[in-house]
């Protein structure tokens, strides 16, 4: 009995050995060159296959982009053609516009010619006695300001006879031409003309003109 006890005492030793193994040591794993080479071509077929995967997915991305591009482009060309149209009726109208402003122009104006002789006609019955035209005495007189307005004019007539000079109007179309004075010589003309500047009684713009011969 002795014999089996010490038998057994080495198995007892191996077995409390195979213990203390760790995971690691106690199981293997044996690969084959053969194994290593198939498993290192599946891994560049994965990485091929992936590559290829995203090169096509940036082609897909990258044609969206240049439709997007080219729509955007093709939109702007649009509206530019649009604007462009639109600029040219615009200028296409310009003329007829221009005609129709200038036939407003003209019928205002006509309307205003109508209104002055209206106002003509209703203030010659009451106009002053210095408003007159004198008889002609003289070839030339001193023009002072040009008047619209047949009020104005007589208004300016009346301060000139408060200074003791003649004023009077020589029509002109539907304007009034307010001279003072009449002359035989343009340079008695001229020197009374320097002398009503210098009392600024004439403005700095008034002339010596001759009269003309015929007045309406």
């Amino acid at each position: 009995m002795q014999n089996d006890l010490f038998e057994t005492m080495p198995y007892a030793h191996a077995v409390s050995r195979r213990a203390d193994l760790s995971l690691l040591e106690r199981y293997q794993v044996t690969l084959r060159f053969d194994h290593v080479l198939v498993v290192f071509i599946g891994f560049l077929i994965l990485n091929a296959v992936i590559f290829s995967l995203g090169v096509e997915k940036g082609k897909a991305f990258s044609q969206a982009q240049l439709h997007n591009e080219r729509k955007k482009q093709q939109q702007m060309a649009d509206d530019f053609a649009d604007k462009t149209k639109q600029l040219r009726a615009m200028s296409a109208m310009a003329p007829s516009v221009s005609g129709v402003g200038a036939m407003v122009s003209g019928a205002a104006e006509d309307i205003a010619a109508v209104r002055d002789v209206q106002t003509l006609s209703a203030n010659e019955a009451v106009a002053p006695a210095s408003a007159a035209i004198p008889a002609i005495t003289g070839g030339f007189t001193i023009q002072v300001v040009t008047y619209k307005s047949k009020k104005a004019a007589d208004a300016l007539i009346g301060k000139l006879g408060e200074k003791g000079h003649q004023g009077f109007v020589i029509p002109s179309g539907s304007f009034m031409q307010v001279c003072i004075n009449q002359f035989q010589l343009k340079d008695e003309a001229r020197s009374f003309l320097a002398k009503l500047k210098s009392e600024k009684i004439v403005p700095a713009d008034a002339f010596v003109r001759a009269i003309p011969s015929v007045r309406s």
